[in-house]
Order: structure tokens, then sequence, then C-alpha cells
């Protein structure tokens, strides 16, 4: 072997071993690299559970915070409530109702169902008597209302008794205050029998003007 040939190996050679060197140093860098990266991500991932460990307990303040003001206002509304049921006086045997000073009158409801049953009062017509069915003291229909009359006393009604379609009728006049109005809405005679009130003296109708439909009646039903 040449010199020249010697000198080119050991060119080689040393070449070789610088390119091994290089890698080797090449591998260690990369390695270095990764875990400088590994660790910047470690102090990331370390920040993150930090905050989110904050937060936590940031919530946790929250809910403790909200606990307590649930309780305040429960406890609150319970105050306010027994509050109420003592300025309630529940209504007792001997204890008497408020009394409005506008509607109360004085009068117990059995008081005012009495006066209404003594006193009632009406708005009816002329024509609402008019065909009306009247009945006697022991309850038969006797006839009915054909018109109506002013008399000395007021007004009378004329009832048509018997007959058949208008004929043959027994006429009586009669003060409408004897009159009274059943449930089943009839006119009643407490007073008459059906033969009472043929012995009366028929009513002479000569000339006689019945009052108009609209003429209120004068008697309290």
């Amino acid at each position: 072997m040449t010199l020249k040939s010697l000198k080119m190996s050991a060119a080689m050679a040393a070449i070789l071993a610088a390119g091994s060197a290089y890698a080797d140093t090449a591998a260690v860098t990369a390695k270095e690299s990764h875990a400088a990266d590994y660790a910047v991500k470690a102090e990331e991932l370390a920040k993150h559970a930090n905050e989110l460990s904050e937060q936590a307990e940031q919530l946790a303040e929250m809910a403790d915070e909200l606990a307590a003001s649930a309780e305040q206002m429960d406890m609150a509304q319970a105050e306010q409530i027994e509050s109420t049921d003592d300025t309630i006086m529940p209504l007792t045997a001997d204890a008497e109702a408020p009394t409005d000073p506008v509607t109360d009158t004085g009068m117990e409801d059995t008081d005012l169902a009495e006066n209404d049953a003594v006193q009632p009062t009406t708005e009816m017509t002329v024509a609402d008597l008019l065909g009306m069915n009247v009945v006697s003291a022991n309850d038969e229909v006797i006839g009915e209302i054909d018109y109506v009359v002013n008399s000395l006393d007021g007004q009378a009604a004329v009832i048509g008794i018997g007959g058949f379609l208008g004929l043959g009728e027994y006429t009586v006049a009669i003060d409408v205050n004897e009159f009274e109005i059943t449930e089943d809405e009839q006119l009643k005679l407490s007073q008459y029998t059906e033969a009472e009130l043929e012995a009366l003296p028929e009513f002479d109708e000569t000339g006689v003007e019945s009052l108009p439909d609209e003429t209120p009646i004068d008697a309290q039903f």
C-alpha cells in the first residue's frame, strides 16, 4: 500500500469517526429538546390544575353563601308566618265576628229573612196579572184575572169564575191587596172559597175601563 493510499484511508476513518460523533451529539441534543418540551407542557398542565383548583374553591364558597342566604330567607318567612298567625284571632263560640261598617246594619240574617217575609215588595204591572190563575183558600183553581180597574180603595182585579171560553162567567172584583202569590206563580185568596166568592155581588162591567197594561200594581205581594 502506498503512502497516498494510507493517507486516504486515514482521512476516511477520520470522516467516519467525525460523522459518528456528530450523530451521537445530534441524538443527545434531540433527547434534550424533547425533554425540554415535556417539561414546558408539564408546567402548563400544573398551571391549569392550579387554576381549576382555585375555581373549585370559589364555587364552593359561592355554594356556602347561597346555602346561608336560603337559610336566612326560610327563617324570615317562618317569622312572618308566625307574626301573621298571631294577628289573626280565630273565631270561637264566644267570639264575635268583625262587623263591616258599610254592610252591617245590626240585624241578623234571621231578622232580615223575617222582615222580607213581612214586607215583600214587587214592581208588577197590570200586564203581569192578566191571565194569572186564582186559587181559593183550599188551593182550588177557581178562575183567572180578566183585567184590573180602579176602585174606591185603589185597584181591584176582576176575576172570571167558571164559565167556558169567557161565556157564563161569574165576575167579581177583589182588591189587589187581598191576593198572595204562590210559589208556582198563582194568585191565592186565602180568605175565600169558590162558594164564598160566588156569593159576593157580581161586578157590573157596564162602562168599565180596564187599566193599561203598563200600569204599576199598588199591592205588595
